[in-house]
């Protein structure tokens, strides 16, 4: 059956074409398209693009990943085993099942062994680069790829600094030499054995090169009690570098940081008995805390409030008196083979400041993680760039929030479990702990990413707009403001906080 028009009741709906009316003159507000930075990357300290590079996995674009990610970090397959994972804990994921394994997919990344090379035109600037850690070594990778010649100064023999301490059941050296070895490919001159302030002073640098940043980290802090002095006292750096021989003996570690953890699992390897005493409660620990918990699943223990007094010789045994700091008379004493102070770092001197020399890493953060290290070294590189040319490389986004995303669009789904060794087994040798995600666990976990502040062309705006005011042109979304009333349904329905509001400026 059919019906004229003027069969039909009131309806509030034109019958004659609209496009001369231009609603868009009635709105105050109107929409429009931004890409964001994502929770994750923000609270990356590298501030990796960790959503573009997830799209990739989930594509299955692995080696484009690779090459995205190693645009900021040239370090994650070492990143996706020691960091302590701040990206996962602003994860916008974790509201519906759980937030997305990226440090998991970082390890697949970094294990690809994908080398990152550019045909590059050096700029006639030369940089010296003082210490090789992660710092020193992020820092040469990037200016490198900017076209600087770069020299890199190291103290020891081998390049890595503190990655060099890191016990291989969470960090296997190979992995370090590997991505070092695409950190050298970028092109740059090695100098080691060669120690600040011994060797050459940074007045003589400034004499061969353009400009100078010093990444030499953070000095030990010392315990200033009795007996630290004592045979079989040891600093925790000194004990992981030189392998301290404590089989089968009682040790007690002092700390709550990385290193002390670090310490404390390396000496359980070795079939001691290991006690910590760290002089705040656990929440208060600077160590990751996916290390603690490991480790008091290695059969660690840990005594939170306690503070150490003094270390005496006792017999052939050493008596470390500590006091319970949530008990006023709680003073007690134990004995031990060895005792390890692990009591963080504090900075040292600089010999000189003067202009072009830029400081990198921990001795300038103090920061104390890899990633934050890695992280100072990339900005570092940038103000370098900045200082010479005038050129900002560090891109400032807005960062979504989490009532942006519309959860609507997105149904509960849980990340794959955690595959590591079995306890009894891990504590007999040093081969890795954790595992990584086969291939196909990867992509996976990749599609449950909610790709937060990247548009992947949904076409919730179009398909909602009531007045057709957004079309799609070349895989864009154009807005025709001229009948947009800026009712903001576009805003509402777009699952991942792309389209946002703004006052007009007529």
């Amino acid at each position: 059956m059919k019906f004229r028009a003027s069969e039909l009741p009131l309806t509030p709906v034109s019958l004659r074409n609209t496009i001369p009316i231009r609603t868009g003159d009635w709105r105050y507000v109107e929409p429009f398209y931004e890409e964001k930075l994502s929770p994750c990357a923000f609270a990356c300290p590298v501030k990796t693009d960790i959503t573009s590079c997830i799209a990739l996995l989930a594509e299955e674009r692995f080696g484009e990943a690779a090459e995205l990610w190693k645009e900021s970090n040239p370090f994650p397959g070492v990143c996706g085993r020691v960091c302590p994972r701040f990206c996962e804990r602003e994860c916008l994921r974790k509201h519906l099942g759980g937030s997305i394994k990226i440090h998991l997919l970082e390890r697949f990344i970094g294990d690809l062994n994908i080398y990152v090379q550019n045909k590059i035109q050096r700029n006639g600037k030369k940089i010296a680069i003082v210490g090789s850690g992660p710092a020193g070594l992020a820092c040469a990778y990037h200016l490198s790829r900017k076209g600087y010649e770069v020299t890199v100064f190291e103290k020891e023999n081998l390049l890595g600094g503190l990655l060099r301490t890191i016990p291989s059941y969470r960090l296997s050296q190979e992995i370090v030499d590997k991505e070092i070895e695409g950190i050298l490919k970028q092109g740059m001159d090695i100098e080691i054995n060669k120690e600040l302030g011994k060797d050459f002073s940074l007045q003589e640098l400034k004499q061969q090169f353009d400009a100078i940043c010093v990444a030499t980290g953070l000095k030990e802090r010392k315990l200033n009690i009795e007996g630290v002095k004592l045979s079989n006292v040891w600093s925790g750096r000194e004990f992981l570098k030189l392998n301290k021989d404590i089989q089968n003996k009682k040790v007690a570690v002092i700390g709550g940081g990385d290193t002390a953890v670090d310490v404390a699992r390396v000496a359980l390897r070795r079939g001691s008995k290991v006690d910590v005493f760290y002089r705040r409660r656990r929440e208060d620990m600077p160590a990751n805390p996916y290390e603690v918990e490991e480790g008091m699943e290695e059969g660690v223990n840990i005594e939170y409030l306690s503070e150490p007094l003094k270390i005496e010789k006792y017999g052939s045994f050493l008596r470390l008196f500590l006091k319970k700091k949530a008990d006023g008379n709680g003073e007690f004493f134990i004995d031990v083979d060895g005792v390890v102070i692990a009591v963080g770092e504090e900075g040292k001197t600089v010999d000189g400041e003067m202009e072009d020399t830029f400081l990198c890493g921990d001795i300038l953060t103090q920061k104390g993680t890899v990633s934050h290290a890695i992280g100072s070294g990339k900005e570092t590189a940038s103000l370098i760039h900045e200082y010479f040319f005038g050129e900002s490389t560090l891109a400032v986004l807005p960062v979504v929030k989490p009532e942006d995303i519309n959860l609507d669009y997105f149904k509960v789904d849980y990340p794959p479990e955690e595959k590591k060794r079995d306890v009894s087994q891990r504590i007999k040798d040093f081969d890795e702990v954790c595992q990584g995600l086969t291939k196909e666990e990867v992509i996976k976990e990749a599609k449950r990413c909610f790709s937060c502040g990247k548009c992947n062309g949904c076409d919730n705006c179009y398909v909602f707009c009531p007045d057709a005011a957004i079309s799609k042109q070349d895989g864009k979304y154009i807005i025709d403001y001229d009948h947009c009333k800026g009712c903001g349904i576009c805003v509402e329905e777009c699952p991942r906080g792309v389209v946002s509001m703004r006052r007009t400026e007529k």
